[in-house]
């Protein structure tokens, strides 16, 4: 089972003291830093569609709804980190969650909503599935809550190395129930493979891209990927109020969630699996052609799925962001930190800092990361 666990040298805590003093960017900064939504075209998605009636279980480690980018769009849920469902699952006391639901459904603050962070479905709801001691069985029983809950997709950014019976069977029963299922592949050095659920018949599985659209380092490979998303240098809210940025597969899983909850707003008597076969029909072929173990059928392109008519829809969309070797500067919109972290197969880990451009560069120069997995 998969758990958070901080790696920090004492050259990067000398690091971070630095961080601390350093000057927070402006509040619009934070939007800026979303390059996936320029790269993915969200802005032409969003005059389709922006997920108006859907409602998407986040099964994560709870989430802070009263976040100033996710206000609204988060519903009561569930807490099984006991195994026993209780409780309401909003409680994120590690952050992860906070962040997914943000990528999916944040809906950004200030005039126009033009600050803080933009979700790939802001129109669409979240609802809370708290599994907090990441154990087979309580997964399992997450996804029974999800399906009983009346959500038409479930997003899962974390992962097993071992296949489970009870997970199967309860993947097979939302499947039946015709709810999309989206997990995050895992990510290296700690996975070496596609992990479970991911690698389930009936899951979406999703890889990690980079900036550049290509195949990102951290994502693990496998025949069970099915399609890729941004997973670098993503900026996404934080348990404390402000941002974090990271690299991971779990956001690439939040990134495809969001676009299926658009796609199931969009065409809302589509069944399950054909709006899982129309994002991997018109997903942009990377690698070797044909569907690969780097990005499966390829990766996403929200604008073309989107399309009224997938045959008229254009074949590559994806506008690469410049390649950055700086860590972004995040700051809390009520003046909280932010963090740069790894977003593991789960994980995006906690760092809660303040970062300033002369604190980049000084992390740049001694080649530091933190690197968390879940």
């Amino acid at each position: 089972m998969n758990a958070y666990i901080g790696l920090l040298r004492p050259a990067v805590l000398a690091v971070l003291a630095l961080v601390l003093n350093a000057a927070p960017a402006g509040a619009d900064s934070i939007r800026n830093q979303e390059w996936m939504l320029s790269a993915l075209g969200i802005t032409a998605a969003h005059e389709i569609t922006q997920g108006a009636g859907i409602t998407i279980a986040l099964i994560d480690t709870g989430v802070r709804a009263d976040h100033i980018d996710l206000q609204g769009n988060v519903l009561p849920g569930v807490d099984i980190s006991t195994g026993v469902p209780e409780g309401d699952g909003l409680t994120d006391v590690d952050g992860h969650g906070t962040a997914m639901a943000a990528l999916i459904v944040g809906h950004g603050h200030g005039p126009g909503n033009a600050e803080g962070i933009l979700g790939i479905a802001p129109a669409s709801k979240i609802v809370s599935v708290r599994n907090g001691q990441h154990r087979p069985a309580y997964l399992a029983a997450a996804i029974d809550w999800a399906v009983g809950s009346g959500a038409k997709v479930i997003s899962i950014s974390e992962g097993q190395g071992v296949i489970d019976a009870g997970i199967v069977t309860s993947i097979a029963r939302a499947v039946a129930a015709d709810v999309v299922v989206v997990a995050s592949v895992g990510n290296r050095p700690a996975s070496k493979r596609v992990e479970f659920p991911a690698a389930l018949p009936g899951v979406l599985a999703v890889g990690g891209t980079d900036r550049q659209g290509n195949h990102a380092d951290v994502s693990v490979t496998g025949v069970g990927v099915l399609l890729a998303a941004p997973a670098v240098d993503i900026v996404s809210a934080y348990k404390d109020g402000g941002y974090i940025a990271g690299d991971g597969t779990s956001a690439s899983a939040a990134i495809v969630a969001g676009a299926v909850a658009l796609m199931r707003s969009r065409f809302p008597t589509m069944r399950a699996a054909d709006v899982v076969r129309r994002l991997e029909a018109t997903a942009i072929d990377k690698g070797p052609k044909g569907k690969d173990d780097r990005y499966g059928y390829g990766l996403v392109n929200i604008r073309a799925a989107l399309a009224s008519k997938a045959s008229s829809a254009p074949t590559s969309t994806y506008e690469p962001s410049p390649s950055s070797s700086k860590v972004p500067s995040v700051h809390g919109a009520n003046g909280s930190g932010g963090a740069k972290r790894n977003i593991g197969a789960r994980g995006m880990g906690l760092l809660p800092i303040a970062l300033g451009i002369s604190v980049v560069l000084v992390l740049l120069g001694a080649g530091l990361t933190a690197r968390i997995r879940r």
